[in-house]
C-alpha cells in the first residue's frame, strides 16, 4: 500500500535527519570551543536544538 510506504519512508527520514543535524551541530560547537558553549552564542543554541530534534525524531 501506497500509504504504508511513505509512513515508513517519513519516518526513516525523519531519524536520518536528527542524527545529521545531530552531528553537525556536535562538529561545528567543537570548532568554537569553550566560546561555543557560552551562553547566546549561536552554536550554543543550534546544538540545543539538534538535540531536541534529534530527541524527537528518535
Amino acid at each position: 500500500m501506497i500509504v504504508k510506504r511513505c509512513n515508513i519512508s517519513s519516518g526513516y527520514g525523519k531519524i536520518l535527519w536528527g542524527r545529521l543535524v545531530r552531528r553537525l551541530s556536535n562538529t561545528c560547537l567543537q570548532l568554537h570551543g569553550g566560546e561555543g558553549y557560552c551562553s547566546g552564542h549561536y552554536a550554543e543554541r543550534f546544538f540545543r536544538d539538534a538535540r531536541a530534534l534529534s530527541l524527537a525524531g528518535d
